[in-house]
């Protein structure tokens, strides 16, 4: 017995500054959770004092943070030098546990859920004026009915100021090489969107985007490691990679985060602005290219009227020739003044209108061109050969945002451009030629002479 109250009944797991215990509220008679906390080392009655009193301050917020994806607080005690929070009692069986029960992954659709929830117990968590800084599969657990909840709540509190708290492997790389830069709310939110990432990575691909056989092994693939190429991701694969961006500047907001898991959690394709361009490495000036760039509206509506416009021409056309056999010479004067005219003119806007919309396609995908030569300027360098004009037309074409029609296409084709843009990417253009090589030679052929 603690506190007078809870019956102490197994003990569920211990760490570094904690023991969990399986416990029973004798006076509310439900099942609840204590975590009885003792501070890293042996502080002095000054760093005790303030460590209990930061302690205290964030308890009281937490239990006031009532949210169906955090687990609740019900309880501070502190009696004989103990001190213990009780806590919500959930199925114990993490995210982790479920991994492994099916099979070491799971699939699109649930994994988008899972993040969805943690996601949003996250964001309240940081309204709430609180950071996490541990999260990974390990601290999500899961309500009777199913949703998720985002635990272990108290992480960064039991640490001095200044300190790094946190499993490495999750941890964002600028924890690592700059632990003053995440001090902000702001700043703290994108490491902790950093770990989401890692944690969907490990959920829908079996396995943590960077590992080590030792904790300096592991912190280095998380400063300078790309995470291995993503092979059952699907439509979270852009997400994801969002998440996992080194720069926190430029890693997806919570936000766009939540826009494109939401739409992966109902099973549709990712509709979020910039959700295609994120499924490639996109180059630097990317976002300036398409904030300048006129929108594709009009020249998509012109392009799909030219078609329309041809065929009513034609229709005219040909009405006009099955008519002539029956004109008789002096009939001529019968036919309406206006239809050589509007036969022309209709032909005349189809071709303005392909012209024009195929003139905005070409000057977008200039831009993005521009954007991968940032340097180039008015006269730079453009593509040196086929291979290279090839290669960034097609990353080019593909980076820029696509109507709903085109995003709607079924994954296995979005997934062969994907793969086709890894290939042209790690292909990179061609070998350059020999100096003096004649450009239009080739090898001779057998049985030609040379």
């Amino acid at each position: 017995m603690i506190g007078g109250r809870y019956q102490l009944r197994a003990r569920m797991g211990r760490g570094g500054m904690s023991v969990v215990w399986d416990a029973y509220d004798v006076l509310l008679g439900r099942p609840v959770v204590v975590k009885e906390l003792t501070p890293d080392g042996d502080p002095d009655p000054e760093a005790y004092t303030r460590w209990l009193g930061r302690l205290r301050r964030e308890v009281r917020v937490l239990a006031s943070t009532l949210h169906r994806h955090l687990a609740a607080i019900y309880d501070l005690g502190e009696s004989e030098g103990r001190v213990w929070i009780v806590m919500e009692r959930l199925d114990q069986r993490s995210l982790a546990d479920r991994i492994g029960d099916r099979g070491g992954r799971l699939g699109v659709t649930e994994t988008a859920r899972i993040g969805l929830e943690v996601l949003r117990g996250l964001r309240a968590l940081y309204a709430a004026g609180m950071a996490h800084g541990d999260v990974k599969p390990r601290n999500v657990l899961f309500r009777p009915d199913g949703p998720a909840v985002l635990v272990d709540q108290l992480g960064l509190t039991f640490a001095d100021e200044g300190g790094v708290v946190g499993t490495p492997a999750y941890m964002a790389p600028e924890r690592f090489t700059s632990p003053s830069v995440p001090a902000t709310a702001e700043g703290m939110l994108k490491a902790d969107l950093w770990s989401l990432g890692v944690t969907l990575y490990e959920v829908v691909e079996g396995h943590a985007p960077f590992q080590g056989l030792t904790v300096g092994e592991v912190m280095s693939a998380v400063r300078s490691a790309p995470p291995p190429p993503m092979r059952y991701a699907g439509a979270l694969r852009p997400l994801i990679e969002g998440l996992l961006v080194k720069a926190p500047e430029r890693r997806l907001t919570a936000d766009e985060a939540e826009a494109l898991l939401r739409d992966s959690a109902r099973g549709e394709p990712m509709s979020a602005p910039g959700a295609e361009a994120a499924a490639l490495p996109a180059p630097a000036g990317a976002a300036e290219a398409m904030q300048s760039a006129p929108r594709v509206s009009g020249a998509g509506g012109a392009g799909a009227l030219a078609p329309i416009v041809v065929v009513l021409g034609i229709l005219l056309a040909v009405s006009g020739a099955l008519a002539l056999p029956s004109l008789t010479p002096g009939s001529w004067d019968d036919v309406p003044g206006w239809v050589g005219p509007g036969c022309l003119g209709l032909l005349w806007l189809a071709l303005a209108a392909r012209g024009f919309a195929s003139a905005r396609q070409r000057d977008r995908q200039a831009r993005w061109l521009d954007a991968l030569h940032p340097d180039a300027g008015e006269a730079g360098a453009r593509p040196a050969g086929p291979w290279q004009a090839l290669s960034e037309g097609y990353l080019a074409a593909l980076a820029m945002p696509q109507p709903a029609v085109r995003r709607a296409r079924r994954p296995v084709e979005r997934e062969m451009e994907r793969d086709m843009a890894d290939f042209l990417t790690a292909l990179g253009p061609p070998p350059p030629r020999a100096a003096g090589a004649d450009p239009t030679s080739r090898p001779d052929r057998p049985g030609e002479a040379p």
